[in-house]
């Protein structure tokens, strides 16, 4: 399908270069350097003000399914959306900032959204906060990501492993065979030296590897267990930043009761943070940079640490220090992907980007061609379970390129009544996990006898989600 996207940064422009494998791709951007970039790729780019509706046309606007404006003016987004939809464009996605534009909880943006006829509303640093948050919350500091599935009875975990963890340098037979007949979860994808690969039993987990693994929602303690990670919830939190990444943060976790300090340098700023944070918050003043002040705040004192300034020096300084005082988790925030495989070797737990964060939401929305959207925790959204060969969630990693989707099998289709090894999926798919009739849940094997209404948990990778859904939609729509 052809799709528009306005706005070439690093968000649009991620978008672009995964979506332009599948799909008729136009871009429209303003700036001419990053056309020229773009040009480089195999995409439709057109120079222009995305809000104007000629340009627009230059891009092939009536010949679009979906358009998706991520530019950082939310006017321009706006305004590119409701020409969108004026031509028909059947699927709108728009990045929008403001506050006072957030639909959440305001009625008139609300009902400006619904008239325009938005699908999907993102903002990045909104949704940096709430990935943080939940990730907190789940408890176990070194856990990078995780994603609820299969009606609550599965999950999707992310993490490093390191040199003291059990499954260092584990055969996956190995490990098997420790947990037969009944896995408590199945390692479903290895990241190493920016390659992932979906891996068979023949494959050794490595320290330094980054590992994806569908668990069982019962046994998660003893995947966690050979992780070598504690379930520890932190009571203590350190905010470094108070911009709207921090100030959306502080204010989750101080409702939820934990003590919260945050950190910023601008009298200015921090006038208006005393209107908008809660009193339980307490506010510091100071500069980071500074060792004399960094001193006085005594990090040793807190369970985590999270740098969300707009500069990733600042952020990665911070977390360093914090690591140096024996901070449970250090957690930061980069502007630069290219950053993000420093802070893996320089020992900080997890790096966020409100630029990938946003693009992630974006994806998840073009991957689960969904008619009803409804967005969901951190890492899956949910779809309409009406499509043909529907994907009823959807876990995107931008820092590789296998998905972990949620499927149903659907009467009649080539996975209905077959066991999971005379399907031919061959080696690019892995079913990781089932969960039957929304409440029994099992590890998937080779002899596993699938049938109609079976949730599915498949590990495959970008390029391949097209073959792999054929197998599970009805026969009309393969």
């Amino acid at each position: 399908m052809r799709i528009i996207i306005v706005g070439a940064g690093e968000v649009g422009t991620h978008i672009a270069n995964l979506l332009s494998e599948d799909h008729d791709v136009a871009v429209v951007e303003v700036d001419s350097a990053r056309c020229k970039r773009l040009d480089q790729h195999n995409l439709l780019v057109v120079q222009g003000n995305g809000s104007h509706p000629e340009v627009l046309e230059q891009a092939g606007l009536h010949k679009a399914s979906m358009l998706i404006a991520v530019t950082k003016s939310d006017s321009v987004n706006i305004l590119a959306c409701l020409a969108a939809r004026l031509a028909g464009v059947e699927k709108l996605v728009a990045r929008i900032e403001a506050k006072n534009l957030n639909p959440t909880n305001n009625k008139a943006a609300m009902k400006l959204i619904d008239e325009v006829g938005i699908d999907l509303v993102v903002d990045p640093d909104q949704a940096v906060a709430k990935a943080i948050e939940d990730l907190l919350e789940f408890g176990y500091p070194g856990v990078a990501e995780h994603a609820i599935m299969g009606n609550g009875k599965v999950l999707m975990v992310g993490a490093h492993v390191n040199e003291n963890s059990r499954l260092a340098d584990l055969k996956l037979s190995k490990l098997a065979e420790k947990y037969e007949p009944q896995w408590p979860y199945l390692v479903g994808a290895i990241s190493r030296d920016e390659e992932t690969h979906i891996p068979r039993g023949e494959a050794i987990i490595m320290a330094g590897d980054t590992v994806r693994a569908v668990c069982l929602t019962n046994r998660v303690p003893e995947f966690m267990a050979d992780l070598g990670l504690e379930d520890t919830r932190h009571r203590r939190v350190l905010i470094i930043g108070g911009g709207r990444t921090g100030e959306s943060l502080a204010t989750r976790l101080a409702e939820k009761g934990l003590l919260v300090r945050l950190v910023e340098k601008k009298e200015e700023r921090i006038a208006k943070l005393l209107k908008s944070l809660p009193k339980e918050v307490m506010l510091l003043k100071g500069d980071v940079t500074e060792i004399d002040f960094l001193d006085t705040i005594s990090m040793d004192r807190f369970d985590a640490v999270l740098a969300l300034t707009g500069q990733d020096e600042t952020n990665i300084m911070a977390c360093l220090y914090a690591k140096s005082k024996n901070v449970r988790e250090a957690i930061t925030l980069l502007h630069s992907m290219a950053l993000r495989n420093l802070a893996e070797q320089l020992d900080i737990d997890v790096a966020f980007s409100p630029r990938t964060e946003a693009a992630n939401e974006v994806l998840k929305f073009v991957l689960s061609r969904s008619d009803d959207f409804e967005p969901l925790t951190f890492g899956t959204r949910q779809t309409s379970a009406a499509n043909s060969a529907d994907i009823n969630k959807v876990a995107t990693f931008l820092t590789m390129d296998v998905e972990v989707l949620e499927y149903t099998v659907k009467s009649g289709s080539k996975a209905d009544g077959q066991q999971i090894k005379d399907i031919g999926f061959g080696k690019k798919f892995l079913v990781a996990a089932v969960v039957r009739n929304g409440q029994e849940a099992f590890i998937a094997r080779g002899d596993t006898l699938l049938g109609e209404s079976d949730q599915l948990v498949v590990f495959a990778k970008y390029d391949d989600i097209e073959k792999v859904s054929k197998y599970f939609c009805s026969p009309t729509a393969s």
